[in-house]
């Protein structure tokens, strides 16, 4: 018969927990590593692969052009128009936003930087890839603010004009979507400047670019995600459009 208090010694024993294996394991750090190495790996295929779509995207996407047509003074009193002409030099169709521009009369010295743009230019929602040029008329104003004798050229106006005074200028934006979903900006500023030849009714005079260069360039918006429009609209605070880059 077995001793009763050996018995429950034997039973309270508190069996001793085997010694923890203190030693590395080379084969985790490994997985670790091919891990690592992995992960760069894909990072640079999908960088390369990330290039490659935007190289093909940069070359099938429309790409809209502004010119104005050649232009002459008309007579004092009279209505005159500058004509734009916008064309699509890309390989897929534009789809047209917002278009407005701003023909007008100013001093040579205006700040077009602060011009209000308010003319709507009517374009086709859809510009084909290689179509003709769509060409938009507008009329010319003294000044960009809108008064009861905007469109009234004086002859005081064009002397201003042939003495270099004054030039006439052609602002304005056209905002446009590729086939691929991204929204684009074309800004355009341009100046009728001279020499004018004297003792003649003929002045030979062409357009030219206008104000620093981002005024005549062309521009990816990129629109806040759903996620961030609805923190600003918790934080009361008004979604802004920002043009992050100019276009390649």
């Amino acid at each position: 018969m077995k001793n009763p208090a050996t018995q429950y010694e034997a039973s309270c024993a508190i069996q001793q927990a085997p010694e923890a294996h203190t030693g590395i394991e080379w084969s985790n750090w490994a997985l670790v590593f091919i891990g690592i190495v992995g992960i760069g790996y894909a990072g640079r295929t999908l960088s390369a692969i990330k290039r490659q779509i935007d190289t093909f995207v940069s070359k099938e996407r429309g790409r809209l052009t502004v010119e104005v047509d050649s232009f002459e003074m008309g007579a004092p009193h009279e209505v005159w128009n500058a004509t734009l002409i916008v064309a699509n030099h890309g390989s897929t169709n534009t789809f047209i936003n917002t278009a407005l521009c701003l023909p007008c009369v100013e001093y040579c010295q205006w700040n077009s930087e602060l011009a209000e743009i308010h003319l709507s230019v009517h374009l086709p929602r859809v510009i084909e890839p290689n179509m003709r040029g769509v060409r938009f008329p507008g009329p010319v104003q003294q000044g960009d603010r809108l008064t009861i004798d905007t469109w009234d050229m004086t002859q005081e106006t064009i002397d201003a004009i042939k003495s270099g005074e004054k030039a006439l200028f052609m602002l304005g934006f056209i905002e446009y979507e590729d086939v691929f979903g991204s929204t684009w900006k074309l800004r355009f500023s341009r100046r009728w400047q001279g020499p004018f030849t004297q003792g003649t009714t003929l002045w030979i005079s062409e357009w030219g670019d206008h104000g620093p260069p981002e005024a005549n360039r062309e521009y990816k918006i990129v629109r806040p995600s759903s996620f961030r429009r609805l923190g600003r609209w918790i934080l009361r605070r008004e979604p802004n459009t920002v043009m992050v880059r100019r276009a390649n």
